[in-house]
């Protein structure tokens, strides 16, 4: 039906209309455009009228409109997985569909089915949106649509079978270099819904251009895909000096950008029983090795559940991995009883997609090409179908693996101060601390009560040490993230703590001094402490950058150092809260941080070994610091002097730039031959590139350069050359 309303004078403001039979009025429906009536076979009764801009209205117009009959059904089609439903077994899951239409009639009602094999009715379970069938077993759907005129069709049926998985294939990405994202992810796992597991190093998240942000990881987590830890920087475990904070602090810092690891991967593989149980008590329920999976046999998949939850095998090839040897490792693994193949890629590599880094990319170790990852995920995505995978195999990441496999219940100790809990009475606070661990799928909380109930998933979440100041039984239990739970624990924690009424008192510090009146460089870190001498223990902390005053309700609670970085004036106010209730005065600290004045590069060269043992391993990575080795690519791996390639890499993945230094560290000035002064530039570069870095800073040896070198430089793909002067600490140049 449309409307169409003139007006001589003012205009037409508004028509508005019904088809209840209702006179319409200003507040009745707007015509905006045509609309439809009768989606029954009966008549509709149209009421209209306008006003223009005066005020003035028209009577009201009647329209009695008739519907032709109805007197036919609507039909109902049903897909699978998005397509036609075939009598072949489908994989773990199927998502089915029904689409009905009513071509001329009075329009679809309602679409009403079964699962189980009988017949549905109009009052069996209307259709709302695609339901996935998930569980082993032959379903028979019945279903029938029926329309607004009442009118409903022959019920139909369709049989869809759902075979279990028998063979898990987990794709695990290490390291988490940016090709995984922008050609892995983007161009291979998201186009086929597919989800795979993404082991990284948190020590090198975003530090280049050469590796993911936390933003891109956040991206991958919340597209369904798995975040497992790899250490701070790709140590070897077994031969580092602190195997725990390496694991320990990689972990802490995944938690703290949002992410769930419950994986790990041990850096090049390499593991002893200490470093596994480093792995568990750090809050990991399984670890990946690095081996002992082969395309070849005699073994394609481990166990499920493995033999060892912390030293799970894998198939990791040193050079490419390719579509045939993934293919022959999957259908030798599901021709031997199945199990769970993991498979470990290092870079996704693409000529056409990534033409500049294709040649580094291919000389690494365990990259793909982009082409062989997307066949090989549309053969994985038709398995049990002609032309696909074989039948009961399926991707899964390595948490689903491991949550579709553990049957144990979590364990939880408690501790006192430290120390185990003690049956006589505390005069001083007790902190009590709630470690656990996991086997399989790792722990998902810790959950406790302290009123004497057993604890449930709404009770608190353990995430820190709970002070205990007044005698408490205190139960609690932890849950997996299968969802199993222990047992509820309880222990009886008696304390009887004399009267608490000093305030605790909080003093504030810049960059770890006292904060001073002059203004700070660029940014300053500001840190509150708060003690409480003789009292029962500080609570909380609260503040407020902006000169307002805190308090418990509208000030940030202080859990971490904060950074101020923008130029301009702060005033830092601040108080805290001790457990028995006490509250300092604010107290008040002016801060003037000023812009940026001077930017300091460290810049190491010729890579020698004391670079990599003491500048690299006992300056740089302690401070969180980063420098640029500028190396000479004929010297690495030759002599003790220098350092090796793997060392280099060791410090790329801590953040380092690694940048050229000539092939055997020529003066660029004094060397005659022209095309040897090019090769050791470009020769350099290319020998930097073939191991996996990306050079873009050259350091000119000895200092000595000319316009011809700098011409040189340039033209193998440098985009900056360092000399060595023109700065002094004491004169004009500083």
């Amino acid at each position: 039906v449309t409307l169409a309303a003139t007006d001589t004078g003012s205009g037409v403001a508004s028509t508005h209309y019904t088809t209840d039979g209702s006179d319409p009025v200003l507040s009745s429906p707007v015509y905006t455009g045509a609309f439809n009536v009768n989606g029954t076979s009966t008549s509709t009764t149209v009421k209209f009228r306008s006003w223009d801009y005066a005020g003035n209205a028209e009577a009201v117009n009647t329209q009695v409109i008739k519907a032709p009959p109805d007197t036919t059904p609507p039909a109902t089609t049903i897909a699978c997985n998005g397509a036609a439903c075939t009598t072949t077994s489908y994989v773990a899951s199927v998502a089915v569909t029904l689409s009905a239409t009513d071509s001329g009639g009075s329009g679809v009602d309602k679409t009403y089915y079964t699962t189980d094999g009988s017949v549905p009715t109009t009052s069996s379970t209307v259709y709302t949106g695609a339901f996935n069938l998930n569980t082993p077993g032959t379903y028979n759907v019945q279903f029938f649509s029926t329309d607004k005129a009442g009118n409903a069709e022959q019920v139909q049926s369709q049989q869809i079978k759902v075979n279990p998985v028998s063979t898990k294939v987990s794709l695990t990405f290490d390291n988490g270099t940016i090709s995984q994202y922008t050609l892995g992810y983007q161009q291979a796992l998201a186009p086929h819904s597919a989800h795979a597991t993404f082991f990284v190093n948190s020590g090198t998240v975003g530090v280049s251009a050469n590796i993911m942000t936390w933003a891109q990881l956040s991206t991958l987590a919340g597209a369904g895909n798995d975040i497992g830890g790899k250490t701070v920087n790709a140590t070897n475990l077994t031969t580092d000096p602190n195997p725990t904070a390496q694991v320990c602090n990689d972990r802490a810092a995944l938690i703290q950008h949002g992410l769930n690891p419950a994986g790990f991967a041990y850096p090049g593989g390499a593991f002893n029983a200490t470093v596994e149980g480093i792995v568990k008590n750090c809050g990991y329920g399984n670890a990946r090795s690095a081996g002992s999976l082969s395309p070849a046999g005699p073994t394609y998949a481990e166990t499920l559940p493995p033999r060892d939850w912390f030293a799970t095998r894998a198939y990791a090839p040193t050079g490419q991995v390719t579509l045939a040897n993934m293919q022959a490792l999957v259908t030798g693994a599901a021709s031997h009883g199945g199990g769970w193949s993991q498979i470990v890629i290092g870079r996704v590599c693409s000529q056409a997609q990534d033409p500049n880094n294709y040649a580094a990319c291919t000389a690494s170790a365990g990259w793909i090409e982009l082409a062989d990852l997307n066949s090989f995920l549309d053969w994985m995505g038709n398995a049990g179908q002609s032309g696909g995978a074989p039948a009961g195999t399926a991707l899964s990441t390595v948490s689903n693996a491991a949550i579709s496999a553990d049957t144990s219940a979590p364990v939880t100790t408690i501790a006192c101060g430290g120390s185990p809990c003690a049956s006589t009475t505390y005069t001083s606070t007790v902190y009590v601390t709630l470690p656990s661990t996991d086997v399989g799928s790792g722990v998902a909380s810790t959950r406790y009560t302290t009123d004497g109930s057993d604890p449930t998933l709404s009770s608190p979440a353990y995430t820190g040490q709970i002070p205990v100041t007044s005698t408490t039984t205190l139960k609690f239990r932890s849950y997996d993230n299968a969802g199993n739970a222990e047992a509820v624990n309880t222990q009886a924690i008696q304390a009887n703590l004399p009267p608490d009424n000093t305030p605790p008192a909080t003093t504030i510090a810049c960059d770890n001094a006292p904060c001073g009146a002059g203004g700070y460089n660029g940014s300053t870190t500001v840190s509150l402490s708060a003690t409480d001498t003789g009292g029962w223990g500080v609570d909380k902390t609260y503040y407020t950058t902006d000169g307002s005053d805190p308090t418990t309700a509208s000030g940030a609670v202080y859990t971490a150092p904060v950074k101020l970085s923008t130029a301009g004036t702060y005033t830092v106010k601040f108080f805290s809260t001790d457990l028995a209730g006490n509250a300092e005065a604010v107290q008040s600290q002016q801060i003037v941080v000023q812009p940026p004045r001077v930017a300091v590069s460290l810049t190491f060269d010729d890579g020698l070994q004391s670079q990599y043992d003491l500048a690299f391993r006992r300056a740089l990575q302690p401070h969180h610091l980063a420098g640029t080795f500028y190396n000479i690519s004929g010297l690495a791996s030759v002599d003790e002097q220098h350092v090796t390639w793997s060392e280099l890499t060791a410090m790329n993945n801590g953040g380092n730039e690694v940048g050229g230094h000539t092939v055997d560290h020529v003066n660029l000035k004094t060397t005659t031959d022209y095309n040897t002064k090019v090769y050791e530039v470009c020769q350099d570069r290319q020998n930097l590139i073939d191991h996996g870095f990306y050079p873009t800073s050259f350091a000119y040896p000895e200092g000595a350069y000319d316009a011809t070198a700098e011409s040189i430089v340039q033209g193998c793909g440098y985009t900056s050359g360092r000399a060595a002067g023109g700065v002094d600490v004491g004169g004009l140049g500083a």
